[in-house]
């Protein structure tokens, strides 16, 4: 709500969310699409590092905007029904980048109209210093906060 608040998102009808997936499907800048939308999924790891600590949070919050509906099947796995086949490569592609940038790991598979996600236990915090320990090559870092991988 506070990003439709400040203006950063916007309230758009279902009937034109899909015919805009759809126009971007049968583009031939489709690719051109899906690399930026990878790029600005990575983003939101920057914007929503103080707000989202764990996957369930990032998938409730992406619930609550209305891209799907949830279910938690078990501590980590999670069904995310969509209603419709049109949205799934876009939330996946999502997904798959934002929990990459994080440094969680997560499997997603998709069904006809559902994505069943399983993510790793750990909580995006430790992800992130374990993550830059391994670009730093820091094993002492590693060592001293226990984040034995």
């Amino acid at each position: 709500m506070d990003m439709l608040l400040n203006g950063e998102h916007v309230i758009l009808d279902v009937d034109h969310w899909f015919l805009l997936l759809g126009l971007i499907e049968s583009s031939p800048e489709k690719e051109t699409f899906w690399s930026e939308h990878r790029e600005v999924a990575r983003s939101h790891t920057e914007q929503l590092r103080s707000k989202v600590h764990t996957a369930e949070e990032m998938l409730a919050r992406l619930e609550t905007c209305n891209f799907f509906r949830m279910t938690q099947d078990s501590e980590n796995t999670f069904t995310l029904i969509l209603g419709s086949e049109i949205p799934k490569k876009f939330i996946r592609i999502f997904l798959e980048e934002f929990f990459s940038a994080m440094g969680v790991k997560a499997k997603i598979k998709e069904n006809l109209a559902k994505l069943r996600v399983t993510v790793g236990k750990k909580e995006f915090g430790f992800n992130i210093i374990s993550m830059f320990c391994h670009i730093c090559s820091c094993k002492l870092s590693m060592d001293i906060v226990g984040l034995h991988s």
